[in-house]
């Protein structure tokens, strides 16, 4: 059985991983993983693939231990057979366009992602709480306009 996974994926440094060539690895091995462009597994997809102009990564492959392979550093990636769904995607990007002191996102991940906020583009500091696994809370001394990064 194949398992689908999709992830927007981002540099190191935080900006997408847009348009770039992505080696998916056996876990902790030099050998390239199989990939597919579907469940049945009638094609092959190239390896390395290339993400969309967001950084998103999508293939079908067969359960397991992988590593993609990003600016250098290494990223652990599963893909679980308890899946039914297309993976959830390792990133939430929330926008902030009206300036406000308490940014509330729902993010739906299931646990507390880390958080990096953006204010015009520069790592900013806020109060960053968690309420729930679904639903993280950004405080600010005053109304603040920005973005927030959410990864799994």
């Amino acid at each position: 059985m194949l398992v689908q996974y999709s992830a927007y994926l981002q540099f190191p440094g935080g900006g997408p991983a847009s348009n770039y060539a992505v080696g998916i690895w056996l876990h902790a091995s030099n050998r390239r993983a199989l990939l597919f462009t579907d469940q049945t597994g009638s094609q092959s997809a190239s390896n390395p693939l290339i993400t969309d102009e967001d950084g998103l990564a999508s293939f079908w492959a067969a359960p397991g231990n992988y590593e993609a392979i990003i600016g250098g550093e290494r990223f652990h990636t599963p893909v679980d057979e308890s899946f039914t769904d297309p993976t959830w995607p390792g990133l939430w990007i929330h926008v902030q366009e009206s300036p406000s002191q308490i940014w509330t996102i729902n993010h739906h991940f299931g646990i507390e992602p880390k958080v990096d906020v953006l204010v015009s583009d520069e790592v900013s500091q806020a109060s960053v709480t968690h309420t729930d696994d679904e639903t993280t809370v950004i405080t600010f001394g005053s109304p603040t306009a920005g973005k927030a990064h959410l990864r799994r």
